[in-house]
């Protein structure tokens, strides 16, 4: 039988189903807010925006479902991000997270 691929660090079984059906309840437009308070404290919450102006002109925040290796991203790690406008409004999901599908 093989073995389950183990991971420096994933969230739990009860974890990743609570974070499936609570990215359900988010559509494209809610706010910033409303993300934060269904999903939790995000794994990164960045600003972005030129640095010439010192503007913010939006922000994503990510959740890490799994990390393959503790000191490097790796295009293996499973992770969700949000990504909002100005205005803190979602714009679109980016996932490779089973059963959290990527929303324009």
């Amino acid at each position: 039988m093989p073995s389950e691929k183990k991971y420096p660090f994933a969230i739990n079984d009860t974890q990743m189903r609570a974070l499936v059906e609570s990215t359900k309840n988010i559509e494209i437009g809610d706010t910033r807010n409303k993300v934060r308070t269904l999903l939790g404290d995000p794994s990164l919450d960045l600003a972005c925006g030129p640095k010439e102006r010192n503007t913010v002109s939006g922000r994503f925040i990510a959740y890490q479902v799994t990390k393959s290796a503790a000191d490097i991203a790796n295009n293996h790690d499973q992770v969700v991000t949000f990504y909002f406008d100005a205005g803190d409004h979602l714009e679109k999901i980016t996932s490779n997270v089973p059963g959290i599908a990527s929303r324009p």
